[in-house]
């Protein structure tokens, strides 16, 4: 009997035991279930009710795995534990543990196949994006999952979706039409593929889509709606504006999700927006940001409403500040950094009223520049890129119009000065003529000899009376009644406009400059004048020809606008035939990868590369080449000529004089290059240097011969040769280390040491500096130089030259 009573209890605790754990577990799906019930905020997370039902329901699982995970739902549990964690959106890694506990502990649990496509989702969350693929491809690969397949395909579709990769997403929505029609699966995979279609910018396609969703049965009424967003959206795209304001306003007036209302309510803002409905529109936006701050939805109606004040009201000032708000309302929204780019460009593409092509050209370019690449990217404004490139071409005209009125004005101030002088010269050269002759003047001759004429004639008749004295006395008359009415005429016109000069607010007349003034003025206006000219050159050469390729690049993008496109290339080809630019349109219109290369620069590096090739066997040729090469046009083959050619007379036909010549052109290169750490190594621009001694090589002092005597001992013959380092014949070794100078890395022109021989050199310049220095001020040196003296002693053989080692 008591045998029997202790089985009885012990099935009791089972009993008991196995309904706590039931309890327990029906308390964690409870609380689950109520979380997931609960809708999400406007950002799409849950709510903080919904969290604390998800921990409730985590304690509960817990309290089922203390055991060890041994009770017969232990796995599912751990499953609805993993899931909890998974939603409450802030345990992303608990919840990759959880799942992972799940696979391999209990591999035969039924909940295995979801577990699968949970941590997929688990890993993406946590930017594991390749290993979350990599998951989901094995399971649909495996045959004991099949009925689970659609369900990670759809997942695998959402995936390339976020991903931006279409073409697979469709891949893997056509598996679930073709293979699995007859599950939930199937109807879910319209939606993505529309979504799909939607986000490649195939909006009609999409909307059809859509559409045959939302009428299809059996789809929930939440999808639906989601999908009814989806169709406002299109129509929106499509610039069907009326349609989409009346979806617009049966998914607001619907909607009752929070994350799904706030989407709907920016979307109808937009409508409004777009129907000219301009305070309805802007209001709408303004309530979202307040009604729903802090979210990816308020972040989203900032977004928008700075590009309608910037695209339609022109307000640059408060566009940026709308649109910096994206990031900080939502520094995760997909919106933030487009909204970001956007704000920098406008604020870039504020014209610089301080800058001046005449005083800073290369600034005034570089803003101009500028702003043409933010009005195509991310402004999307092509035409504002045209018309500030057309800009950067008119101020050419700018530039020739201010030069041609500074000549003017030159021509103008020359003239007069001439006049000046020519006046002064005349003021000289003229006599001032006395009381007599001026009396004389004011009667003619004419009349003079008529009245002598008249005093020696006889009298005429009494009855022929000519009054002389009243004629003359009338004349006088009249003479002072005209000279009466000039004076008041001149009275009169001196009272107006004296009554003018009273009314006139002008200011008073410039003095009038003097002739030093005016050479000063000639004198500053050239120097204008020269200053202007350098401007109108690289606009010619260079300014004009980008502006007309970027144009052309501009245009050749839109397909509409090829005429246009074609007009500004021929215009190009006509001006500039042989331009890099011009060549690169080509390019361009040949479907073929443009690349900026001036073709005279590429035929002249191509010739100097050419050049170099003539040594060893012809190297009078390569000196003569790089001698017209060091009057180039461009600065680095002048660079590379004088460096081969300050090479070619230091160690290949030494010259020591011409070397140095070229050397320092090398060295006094404004742009520090490769070229002058080399030459640095072996001359510091006056003197040559041997390594590491810093002992100056001799061969470049020059000593006149008249200066050598017979009685000169052999200390004086050394100086007049090379000299090496003290000791360097005693050893082999120290002869070595004396040779062994540092290798030189030049580029094309290096010339090949092993075709060189340092002992030949050697003897030619041992041969060389042998014979005395030639003496310009004296014929008899030259003589004495060409014979000299039988007695004077034999110079020493000089040291040979240092080599490049192999």
């Amino acid at each position: 009997m008591k045998r029997n009573y202790g089985a009885f209890l012990l099935v009791l605790l089972i009993v008991i035991s196995a309904c706590g754990i039931d309890n327990t577990m029906y308390n964690a799906k409870n609380y689950f279930e109520s979380a997931q019930e609960r809708p999400l905020n406007a950002n799409g997370r849950p709510t903080p009710q919904a969290v604390s039902d998800y921990t409730k329901a985590i304690q509960k699982c817990g309290i089922i795995l203390s055991d060890g995970g041994k009770s017969k739902r232990a796995d599912e549990a751990l499953f609805l534990m993993a899931k909890a964690l998974y939603y409450k959106k802030n345990s992303a890694f608990q919840a990759k543990e959880a799942f992972e506990n799940l696979i391999r502990g209990y591999p035969q649990s039924k909940h295995v196949p979801e577990a699968y496509i949970y941590l997929a989702q688990v890993l993406r969350e946590i930017n594991q994006n390749d290993e979350a693929e990599a998951v989901l491809q094995r399971f649909i690969r495996d045959p004991k999952y099949v009925k689970h397949h659609p369900r990670a395909l759809l997942t695998l579709a959402d995936f390339e979706i976020q991903d931006e990769n279409y073409s697979r997403a469709q891949f893997w929505l056509e598996r679930i039409i073709t293979d699995y029609r007859k599950t939930n699966e199937f109807k879910e995979a319209f939606f993505l593929f529309g979504k799909n279609y939607y986000m490649q910018g195939e909006y009609e396609r999409s909307l059809a889509q859509f559409e045959t969703f939302v009428k299809t049965r059996g789809i929930p009424k939440d999808k639906k709606l989601e999908a009814r967003y989806y169709i406002a959206l299109n129509h929106l795209e499509l610039g069907e504006l009326e349609t989409a304001l009346q979806e617009c306003r049966y998914l607001v007036r619907n909607e009752v999700r929070p994350d799904m209302l706030s989407r709907a309510r920016v979307l109808y803002g937009r409508a409004l927006l777009a129907n000219s409905k301009e305070e309805d529109g802007l209001r709408e936006l303004e309530e979202v940001t307040s009604t729903y701050p802090r979210t990816e939805t308020a972040a989203e109606a900032y977004y928008y409403w700075g590009n309608y004040l910037y695209y339609h009201k022109h307000d640059l000032e408060l566009s940026v500040t709308h649109l910096n708000r994206v990031r900080t309302e939502y520094s995760n929204s997909a919106l933030a950094e487009i909204a970001s780019k956007k704000a920098t460009a406008i604020s870039q593409t504020k014209l610089a009223a301080s800058l001046n092509s005449r005083q800073d050209l290369q600034s005034w370019l570089d803003h101009h520049y500028l702003r043409a690449e933010r009005f195509i990217s991310p402004l999307a404004l092509p035409d504002s890129a045209l018309a500030t490139y057309q800009r950067v071409i008119e101020e050419r005209d700018s530039l020739s119009t201010i030069r041609d009125s500074l000549l003017q004005e030159i021509e103008y101030l020359s003239v007069r000065i001439d006049s000046l002088n020519t006046a002064a010269e005349d003021t000289t050269s003229t006599l001032v003529p006395d009381a007599e002759a001026e009396a004389a003047d004011l009667v003619p001759p004419d009349s003079l000899a008529v009245l002598s004429e008249m005093t020696d004639a006889e009298p005429m008749a009494q009855d022929v009376e000519i009054p002389i004295a009243d004629s003359l006395k009338q004349a006088e008359e009249d003479e002072q009644g005209r000279i009466n009415a000039d004076n008041a005429e001149q009275e009169l016109r001196t009272a107006e406009s004296l009554e003018e000069e009273e009314n006139s607010e002008e200011p008073p007349p410039e003095p009038e400059l003097s002739q030093q003034d005016m050479e000063q003025l000639i004198v500053n206006l050239q120097q204008e004048v020269a200053e202007i000219e350098p401007l109108l050159q690289r606009f010619d050469s260079e300014i004009i020809p980008y502006s007309y390729f970027s144009m052309y690049n501009i245009l050749y993008q839109a397909p509409e606008r090829s005429q246009e496109a074609t007009e500004l290339y021929n215009k190009l080809l006509t001006e500039y035939p042989h331009h890099m630019y011009s060549a690169a349109a080509t390019a361009l219109k040949e479907g073929k990868v443009p690349h900026l290369i001036d073709p005279a620069y590429e035929e002249a590096t191509s010739a100097f590369d050419a050049a170099l090739d003539y040594y060893p066997e012809a190297p009078d040729s390569l000196v003569t080449a790089m001698q017209e090469f060091i009057q180039s046009d461009y600065e680095d083959l002048r660079l590379r000529a004088n460096y081969r050619l300050g090479w070619h007379y230091s160690f290949e036909e030494p010259d020591t004089t011409l070397a140095k010549t070229y050397l320092k052109e090398v060295l006094a290169a404004p742009e520090q290059s490769e070229y002058q750490q080399t030459v640095r190594r072996f001359f510091d621009g006056e003197n040559y240097l041997l390594r590491d001694s810093g002992i100056v090589d001799s061969t470049l002092v020059e000593v006149d011969s008249l200066q050598i005597s017979v009685e000169q001992d052999e200390t004086a013959e050394a100086d007049s040769t090379f000299v090496g380092p003290p000791e360097m014949s005693d050893t082999a070794e120290d002869e070595e280390s004396w040779l062994d100078f540092p290798q030189l890395k030049i580029q094309d022109e290096l010339i090949d040491t092993n075709e060189i021989n340092p002992q030949a050199e050697a003897d030619s310049l041992s041969e060389r500096e042998s014979e005395p220095a030639v003496n310009t001020e004296d014929a008899q040196t030259e003589d004495s130089q060409n014979n000299p003296p039988p007695d004077q002693p034999e110079a020493e053989a000089p040291a040979p030259l240092p080599s490049l080692p192999e």
